[in-house]
């Protein structure tokens, strides 16, 4: 995704628990429920995923993981992911956590996340994808529980069913037949096979 990506910058305005590890001068603007300019080491502040990643680098704060990324929301994906709704957390769950599990180096994180997205969840977003079309029955509530990344992929697989219909109608500026194909019969589609009715039996008198 571009850094202009109006989900990527939103994505990283998610905020995340810090801990800040020292004294920190002039940071109490941070912290909304600060009386004091300052913010003492020890603090908890929930920051700006940028901002933890960049202060986390410094070494001014520790990442702490959101409790909806924690060992109970782990154990609860690995069990069923499907009937977890995540959106309820966070629209930019997968997202988000995958930017934690980089920043803080927690491969098990990673790992539940892609099982999670690529598993049933991903199976049933691919089916209702490719077979509701362009129904409008039931899709705008399904829509509703998709994080980000699955409304992306969810969009696709309606763009690729739209693409091919309009394909075989001949309506399409994405697909195009193969001029070696030729053009299409419609009269033979829509009074048989090639060969039959009228012309049929006029090529069989010239054989």
């Amino acid at each position: 995704m571009s850094y202009l990506d109006i989900n990527t910058i939103l994505c990283d305005e998610e905020r995340i628990p810090c801990t800040f590890l020292h004294d920190s001068v002039k940071l109490g603007h941070l912290d909304p429920s600060a009386e004091e300019k300052d913010i003492t080491a020890d603090a908890r502040v929930d920051l700006p995923v940028w901002l933890g990643e960049e202060l986390a680098k410094k070494n001014i704060v520790r990442l702490n993981a959101p409790k909806h990324f924690g060992t109970k929301m782990r154990d609860e994906m690995r069990a069923g992911a499907t009937s977890i709704n995540l959106r309820d957390f966070s629209f930019y769950f997968f997202d988000v956590g995958l930017n934690l599990s980089r920043i803080s180096v927690d491969p098990d994180l990673r790992r539940t996340l892609r099982n999670a997205f690529v598993g049933e969840r991903y199976r049933n977003l691919t089916v209702r994808s490719l077979t509701l079309g362009t129904s409008d029955d039931g899709l705008s509530d399904y829509t509703q529980t998709l994080t980000s990344a699955e409304l992306a992929v969810f969009k696709e697989g309606l763009r690729s069913v739209n693409n091919l219909h309009q394909w075989r109608t001949d309506e399409s500026t994405v697909l195009r037949r193969a001029p070696v194909l030729g053009r299409r019969d419609t009269s033979s589609r829509a009074g048989g096979s090639a060969g039959t009715g009228a012309d049929g039996a006029t090529a069989k008198r010239r054989r």
